[in-house]
């Protein structure tokens, strides 16, 4: 019983997959939740409805992947490269992805509630939906550039 109580324990606190074993549990299962991709090179991958809530994909190569449908809640996309991605229906709300590139990058019905696009590129990206998004110092769509940011309340107010 005590060996039972020890595997679980294991499995319960194992780190998150990274490298080339996260890859292949996405390409496998289509779901890696947590995983660690950072600076992975994911270029033109199908991957959609893909589970990716709360996974570690900054600096990742990720243009011209296919992510429709894709739960990405809480994910770190800091830095990745998204050029010409597919992020139709994806679900963005709470990533950060600051400093991503989303030039091209389909975000039709993205939700991005939440989502952190400091310093984001989104040059020609189509159909993006930001009225909650949180930015600052992005560079939008229509290739206007400002501060546009979103401070919190002053705290005891």
């Amino acid at each position: 019983m005590a060996g039972l109580w020890i595997g679980l324990l294991a499995l319960a606190i194992a780190p998150p997959l990274r490298g080339p074993e996260a890859i292949q549990a996405l390409l496998t299962t289509n779901q890696c939740l947590g995983c660690n991709f950072y600076a992975a090179d994911l270029r033109f991958r199908r991957l959609p409805k893909a589970q990716l809530a709360k996974a570690l994909l900054a600096e990742a190569d990720l243009s011209f992947v296919d992510l429709r449908g894709a739960d990405l809640r809480g994910s770190s996309l800091a830095g990745a490269d998204l050029t010409g991605a597919d992020l139709t229906g994806a679900d963005l709300r709470g990533a950060n992805l600051s400093r991503a590139i989303l030039t091209r990058s389909r975000l039709t019905g993205a939700q991005l509630a939440g989502a952190n696009l400091r310093e984001a590129y989104l040059l020609d990206a189509i159909d993006p939906d930001l009225r909650q998004a949180q930015f600052c110092e992005a560079t939008l769509p229509n290739g206007q550039f400002g501060p546009f940011c979103q401070l919190p309340p002053p705290s005891g107010r």
